[in-house]
């Protein structure tokens, strides 16, 4: 018997794995010139963008089902749950790692596009491992 689709991987079958957070990030991206590469998998985990010239993992997170310090800090549904389980995941492969970094995204910092770029241009200047 085929496994009924939730309201939520309807939703996320009708995005084709991109949400409304990534097409808002790409549109930042394309305006500061920014080449970059999405749903790049990288030790068998997909991350939501590598920014190609820099070396640098971008994960894009909703405040609710990532649970933002700011707006949701306790996780208190099993999406929340299993996709804290899944960031922690991420961050670990990424942690060690010389060649990459991770950037994370907050869907509040979308809100303020200014104040967003100088965050990546400060990453990338921090973090970015500029290959040829």
């Amino acid at each position: 018997m085929a496994k009924k689709k939730t309201k939520t991987g309807k939703m996320l079958g009708e995005m084709n794995g991109t949400s409304n957070l990534e097409v808002k990030f790409c549109t930042i991206l394309d305006e500061m010139g920014i080449n970059y590469e999405q749903h790049f998998t990288f030790k068998g985990k997909e991350f939501d963008f590598l920014l190609i010239k820099y070396n640098i993992l971008v994960e894009t997170h909703g405040c609710f089902y990532h649970c933002c310090k700011l707006h949701n800090p306790v996780a208190k549904y099993p999406i929340q749950k299993k996709n804290l389980k899944n960031d922690q995941s991420k961050l670990k492969s990424v942690k060690f790692d010389k060649y990459y970094n991770l950037l994370i995204i907050w869907e509040h910092e979308l809100k303020s596009p200014k104040l967003l770029v100088e965050k990546i241009n400060n990453f990338i200047e921090k973090y970015g491992l500029i290959y040829g």
